[in-house]
């Protein structure tokens, strides 16, 4: 009998081992588990906090494009005084958020401004015409401290080290708000596959040639005929019409065919409106559409692109001729959206509105 006793016994001390074993590993495993989730809920901030201070900084980098004349923006250098103003604009994004209960602050070293390369998915820092920035959030012992364990300090581990990074871009020009185009030409993208770009010269009339591989249209009202047309052209030297919003990918504007000589006079107008009175150029924007060739377009047909040009004359009958440069290297007003249904290809002109790209 005493045997039976011993032997139960034992096993009621296995058991009550075991057990606690089992409960210890329980504890383990849900301290690091309750830890660990809190960690990720923390990065997940930092996420939110990268992502809008990206995007801060890029779309203040826009702002000062915006305030640029052309040959500024070709010729732009990143100064001291720009970048403070950069950073400025991204501290007031992190300081009105909070990552695991800690107001933020972005250390200016972890912050590049630089060329963004689609192709190898890079920024590289720079000074000159930079379009990018990049920024890395933290929550260590670098910048606004170590996150603070629960259960884990219990096995030694009192704090955990996380962070996040997001670069936003100012990318080609894919949506054109309201009122920005100001010319209802369009360049077929025949040119630039045949040869042409920026800062090289085109005709705008007469069309059928690679010098003149452009056309006329309506926007994307109907229908599209001279007397519309001339109706429009009016209507934007005198500031009774507006332009509608136009994104490359998924818009069709209404191509007029044709010479329509009836509308040179009111085009001369609308030059003579805008152009700079000491050197006789107009920066405008246009639009690139999806044609294969250089005939006189015709119909709707989709933009695919958006393009600065500077217009330098317009000779009216005999003549009907409307001189332009295609320019590279220019900021509009406007915005990359890649889902907007297609996007648009690079002609040369950004966005001042960035977009995430990493």
């Amino acid at each position: 009998m005493d045997s039976v006793i011993r032997c139960f016994s034992n096993e009621r001390g296995a058991v009550g081992l075991t057990s606690a074993i089992v409960m210890v590993l329980l504890f383990i495993v849900t301290a690091f588990a309750i830890d660990l989730s809190y960690g990720w809920m923390a990065k997940n901030q930092l996420q939110k906090v990268a992502d809008g201070a990206a995007l801060a900084g890029a779309r203040e980098l826009g702002l000062i494009y915006e305030g640029l004349d052309l040959e500024e923006q070709q010729q732009f250098v990143l100064t001291p005084a720009y970048r403070t103003q950069i950073l400025d604009a991204m501290d007031v994004v992190a300081n009105n958020n909070m990552v695991a209960g800690v107001s933020m602050m972005i250390d200016a070293n972890d912050i590049a401004i630089g060329q963004w390369q689609d192709a190898s998915n890079a920024l590289i820092p720079a000074a000159a015409r930079p379009n990018a920035v990049s920024v890395l959030t933290r929550r260590d012992r670098t910048a606004n401290g170590s996150i603070g364990t629960f259960f884990a300090r219990a096995m030694g581990i009192n704090s955990l080290e996380v962070s996040s990074r997001a670069t936003a871009a100012l990318l080609p020009l894919t949506v054109v708000p309201e009122g920005v185009l100001s010319l209802p030409v369009g360049i077929s993208k025949a040119w630039f596959e045949g040869g042409g770009s920026c800062p090289n010269t085109i005709k705008f009339h007469p069309t059928g040639t690679l010098d003149g591989c452009a056309g006329w249209h309506s926007f994307q009202e109907t229908p599209a005929n001279a007397a519309r047309l001339t109706t429009m052209l009016d209507g934007l030297t005198n500031g009774t019409y507006t332009s509608p919003e136009v994104v490359a990918g998924s818009t069709n504007l209404q191509f007029i065919g044709g010479a329509v000589a009836s509308a040179f006079p009111s085009m001369k107008a609308l030059y003579e409106a805008n152009r700079d009175p000491l050197t006789g150029d107009w920066v405008t924007t246009i639009v690139v559409y999806d044609r294969a060739d250089c005939s006189n377009p015709s119909g709707p047909i989709k933009v695919v692109g958006i393009v600065t040009a500077v217009v330098t004359a317009v000779h009216e009958a005999p003549d009907k001729e409307i001189i332009a440069r295609v320019e590279c290297d220019a900021i509009d007003k406007g915005r990359n959206d890649r889902s907007s249904g297609g996007g648009s290809s690079d002609y040369g002109t950004i966005g001042s509105y960035p977009s995430l790209v990493s």
